[in-house]
């Protein structure tokens, strides 16, 4: 049985862009309400968060808020790419005013930041929380984003969590008794899926979508292309198939008590 929840693990894992095939997950947290503001965040702070934080390539996207411009736009001024010491990709979209220069972040004092997180370590909410914390003496000062129309887009931020709706992947072997228990992958959704009362208090989405690279298009509408190829493929090299794998939904609730957190599943179909 162990063997087997280890291939289990094995084959999400592939699934989600670590070893296999190429693909990365893209973890997307989209506030349920537009009622959120973004707060803003220097520039130096974003670099010293960056510093804290990232563990792989690390792209910093500019977009003007040229008041000519719909909310929604996707267009960016200029897009800049760090490498950094690590092995998963870290992503920062930083939004910033019109005067931004196309090659450095420096003359823009404050922006407004979202965060898109490629197949993280599991520890890397509560780094990511705490580097904020301590930028902010001990407040995570952080807000959902205000959700834009056009594209697949949303924010990864290190605000705490109330409500969490999100789809995992994982073999049929699998029993939702394993699931339950934690005997699930360890990849993005574990993330996210934490009981941890501080990532959960403010109503957001979380959906885990798939790409087959790690530098996505604006806008993100495309990461959907090559999701059953990239399925089949990561299936096939260990030899599973595509039939193999559900989909569950979590929906995961934490209550004014924090102690009486509540899980609910739901199937929701099969992978492909």
């Amino acid at each position: 049985m162990r063997k087997l929840h280890r291939r289990a693990y094995e084959a999400t894992a592939a699934i989600h862009g670590r070893s296999i095939g190429g693909g990365a997950t893209a973890l997307m947290l989209v506030p349920s309400s537009v009622e959120h503001s973004v707060t803003l965040i220097g520039s130096t702070m974003l670099h010293r968060l960056m510093r804290t934080v990232a563990t792989g390539p690390m792209s910093v996207y500019y977009r003007a808020k040229s008041a000519q411009r719909a909310p929604d736009a996707m267009a960016t001024t200029c897009v800049r790419r760090d490498i950094l010491p690590g092995s998963l990709p870290f992503v920062v979209r930083h939004l910033c005013s019109p005067e931004v220069h196309d090659d450095h972040l420096s003359p823009v004092d404050f922006g407004q930041v979202e965060v898109l997180c490629y197949d993280p370590p599991t520890s890397l909410v509560s780094r990511v929380d705490l580097a904020f914390r301590e930028m902010f003496h001990g407040v995570s000062t952080l807000r959902p984003m205000q959700p834009r129309t056009e594209g697949f887009t949303g924010a990864f931020l290190p605000f705490p969590l109330r409500h969490v709706c999100l789809d995992v992947m994982f073999h049929r072997s699998m029993t939702l008794a394993d699931v339950r228990a934690g005997l699930y992958f360890r990849s993005a959704p574990d993330v996210v899926y934490s009981a941890n009362p501080e990532f959960l208090r403010y109503p957001v989405k979380i959906a885990v979508q798939h790409a087959t690279g790690l530098s996505l298009p604006a806008p993100f509408a495309a990461i959907r292309n090559g999701w059953d190829e990239l399925l089949r493929g990561s299936a096939a090299l260990l030899g599973l198939r595509l039939e193999d794998f559900c989909t569950y939904r979590i929906d995961l609730e934490c209550p004014p008590t924090p102690s009486d957190v509540r899980i609910r599943w739901a199937w929701t179909g099969e992978a492909g």
